[in-house]
């Protein structure tokens, strides 16, 4: 399963902070950042196995310190897509 979100970050967020959100993401593995929009919406995709999955890392962005919302803007959950191995 692969889906977008779009992490929207505080407005008083500090440049420390928005870096160890980042830092934070970069050491999960299934995740892939995409470049800050406007200061605070930074979009992610995230491939997971399970919905279980999906759910709790998308609850573990809505945890992080600085993180006001996750929005969930598309899930595939196509199993054989073009260009992708069979899981």
């Amino acid at each position: 399963m692969i889906s977008s979100v779009i992490v929207r970050l505080s407005a008083t967020l500090s440049a420390d902070l928005f870096t160890n959100i980042v830092e934070s993401i970069n050491r999960r593995s299934g995740m892939d950042v995409g470049e800050l929009i406007d200061d605070r919406l930074l979009p992610l995709t995230i491939e997971s196995t399970t919905n279980q999955e999906m759910e709790d890392t998308t609850r573990w962005l809505q945890s992080l310190k600085g993180v006001e919302i996750v929005d969930v803007v598309f899930v595939c959950f196509e199993q054989n897509m073009p260009g992708r191995a069979a899981v």
